[in-house]
């Protein structure tokens, strides 16, 4: 049985976005950023790469998430996967982020995913045979660990630390959130 792609609804998606960008908040050029220029998280090269003149406006930056959560299949995820997978693509990029999502997947469901950075009908197959918040806390504490990982390779990024950890729980209080807001882990009712 292969799972079937239903796309979250156009509300839906706009909610998990709107998430994404109130962590974002607005402008940023920290000297110790390794991204540079940011406004709405989204880096000039980036918007310039999508056609969007920099800075973005928000309903430029909805846009561009909305764009990168289709491409690579983050609107098939339920809701609060789909938040939880779109808020840590921003910070680590979304194909990475992926991977390492269906990394999580694999060890979590003993599967052999490739890790792609895409989610298609076998990524999505996998996740729903798997214990769900179980992916989540692994892929959360990879997370956690990237980020203690990368201030002791650069002690200069030790700026942010505080900041990325407190991100990284409400990422997964936002997820706990969304999945408990109807017990299907979507916001629709």
């Amino acid at each position: 049985m292969s799972a079937v792609l239903n796309m979250l609804s156009k509300s839906t998606i706009r909610e998990c976005i709107n998430l994404v960008i109130s962590s974002e908040g607005g402008y940023s050029n920290h000297p110790n950023d390794k991204g540079g220029e940011t406004y709405f998280g989204i880096t000039k090269p980036f918007a310039e790469s999508i056609g969007i003149k920099f800075p973005p406006t928000k309903k430029d930056a909805i846009k561009a998430y909305d764009l990168i959560g289709r491409k690579h299949g983050v609107f098939y995820l339920d809701a609060a996967t789909a938040y939880f997978i779109l808020d840590g693509g921003v910070l680590f990029g979304i194909q990475r982020f992926i991977m390492w999502f269906q990394y999580a997947i694999n060890v979590t469901g003993g599967f052999d995913l490739k890790r792609d950075g895409i989610i298609g009908k076998k990524t999505l197959s996998a996740y729903e045979k798997c214990d769900k918040d179980q992916v989540i806390m692994l892929l959360h504490r990879r997370v956690i660990n990237h980020h203690r990982a990368v201030v002791t390779r650069d002690f200069r990024q030790a700026v942010f630390i505080r900041g990325w950890l407190k991100r990284a729980e409400k990422r997964l209080k936002g997820y706990m959130e969304l999945k408990n807001s109807t017990g299907k882990g979507t916001c629709d009712e």
